[in-house]
Formats: structure tokens, sequence, C-alpha cells
């Protein structure tokens, strides 16, 4: 019978095997691990395996005596391996919510995004990774596929090399059509590679991608424009001769000389503006006074 250390080994590695088998399992681990981001991967996988809620985290003796919160009676510790003698062994930390406050008891300071710090947050990605974007989720989002690319680029091989023949790279057999797609399917198939290959992938696994339901002008009418502006995309990228997109690189660099540009001809262009300005006012103010002339003129002329 397997000991309370083989258990909790056990369950980190169903844990992070149901990682690379359902990627809904993946994004929630990274909410659970941006709160605990101060702990290790195997830490972070251990708190999400028990705990998947847990906020903050701490050994009984930090929330004791530097925190001042004493941990209810009967709450059940978050085991994390330790394997720094050696062998695997379990201490134990314990939520925020195990806890309840003694006379000047601390909170964690539970940092998060908000109106305030989003602008000092996007020029530091800005600056550190030369990435710029119009809104800040789109801005993470281009940062992470920027590391990510990177990672890749620097380790691909030695990725490759141990997945290799492994179970993380099964020899599958995919469900493919019996007949040679049509033209709402083959519209289908290109969109969902290139707009949304998450389910695109999920699709081609589980054998729904080729069902003969998924194609008809129900699917055309109903994404429409995305597929007209796809169209309008690729046709423009071939007139141009682009045989590949460009790099998320260079089109950073192109943004960032364009947007040091702009900025340098913003005092032209806000010197032109104000000028225009006062050219504007100056017409309005002649064409006011003849108009006065003229009804004085006229005015006149009755009399």
């Amino acid at each position: 019978m397997p000991n309370k250390t083989e258990e909790y080994l056990a369950l980190a590695c169903k844990t992070a095997d149901s990682f690379s088998r359902q990627w809904e399992h993946w994004a929630e681990f990274l909410i659970t691990a941006a709160r605990l981001y101060k702990y290790s991967y195997p830490d972070q996988l251990m708190i999400y395996a028990q705990r998947p809620d847990a906020t903050a985290c701490a050994e009984y003796d930090v929330w004791n005596n530097k925190m001042n919160r004493y941990v209810r009676r009967g709450s059940k510790g978050i085991a994390l391996l330790d394997e720094s003698g050696g062998y695997p062994r379990l201490h134990y930390i314990f939520d925020v919510s195990d806890t309840a406050p003694l006379r000047n008891a601390l909170y964690p300071d539970l940092w998060q995004i908000n109106e305030s710090l989003k602008e000092p947050v996007r020029s530091m990605l800005a600056e550190n990774y030369g990435v710029h974007s119009e809104s800040f989720g789109q801005q993470l989002a281009d940062v992470a596929g920027k590391l990510v690319q990177s990672y890749w680029d620097n380790n691909s091989s030695d990725i490759l090399g141990i997945v290799d023949g492994s179970y993380f790279l099964p020899n599958l057999t995919l469900n493919q059509p019996r007949k040679p797609l049509g033209k709402y399917g083959r519209l289908r198939r290109n969109y969902l590679m290139e707009q949304c290959p998450v389910a695109y992938s999920t699709m081609l696994l589980n054998g729904t991608l080729y069902r003969k339901s998924g194609y008809s002008k129900k699917f055309l009418e109903a994404h429409r424009e995305e597929i007209t502006l796809h169209k309008a995309a690729k046709a423009a990228f071939d007139k141009a001769g682009m045989k590949k997109l460009p790099k998320v690189k260079e089109l950073d660099a192109e943004f960032a000389e364009l947007l040091t540009k702009k900025k340098a001809a913003y005092p032209d262009y806000r010197k032109a503006r104000n000028e225009m300005q006062e050219l504007v006012r100056a017409q309005k103010n002649v064409e006011r006074f003849f108009a006065e002339e003229k009804q004085t003129h006229e005015t006149e002329q009755v009399r």
C-alpha cells in the first residue's frame, strides 16, 4: 500500500498529465499559478491539485509569527513535495482562508491589476519586450507569444528529443474525409485552421472535423463576415507577393519606428493644426464682417 508521499507523487503526475491532454486544465492551472507566482512550478502544481481556489499560502509559523494569524483547528494543510534532502518528503502550507486574525493581524497584499496600473505595466512591457498593442489584453498575449516562441527557438531540439517515441507523441490515425471536400468544406476548414487553431486541433483529434453536417451553407451564412475578411486579407497578401506572414519581431520593430516618427512629427502637426484653426476663425470673422456690411448697406438703400 503506498504511503502518503507516494500518493502525493502520483497526484502530481496525474495532474501534470491532465495538462497535456486537456488545454482547459492548463488554463485553469494558470489562473491559480498567477495568484501564487512566488512558488515554483512543482509547488504550484501541488497547490492546484489540492486547492485550486487558493489565493495566498504560507507555512504555519509564518501565519502565526509574522502575520499574527492563527490556523483554524481542523484546517487541512496543502502538502508540498520537498526533494532537497535527496528523497521526497512532505511539508505543509495553509491558505489564508484557513486562518483567522489575532491582535494587530496582517492580511497578505494580493496584487491585482487595475486601471491605475495598466499604463505603467504597458510601458514596462513595451520597454522590456518591444511589444506594442492597441489593447492591454492583446499586449499581454503578444508578450506571451513572443516568450513562447523564443523558448521554442532555443529549446525545440531538446523538447523534441524528449518526447520522441514517448506517449507525448502517440501514433494517431486521424479521421479523414471519404471524398474530396466541397467549396464550403474547404472554406470552413481553412477558416478554422487560421482563425481558430485550438478548435481546429480539438475537432481534428476527436474526429468531428469532417462530419457531413459540418459543411453547409448555414456555416457560411453564420460566419460570412469573418470569411469575407479572411479572403480579403489573403488576397491582399497574395497581391503583395507575401508567401508568409511577417514575424512579430519585425512588426514590433516597424511599429516602434513609426511610433517614434509620429511622436517626432506631432509638434509640427500641433502647430499646423493651431494655425489652421486660426485661419478658420479669421475666415469666419471676415465672413461675418462682410455679412454685417452687406446687411447695413441694404438697410441704408431701403431707407
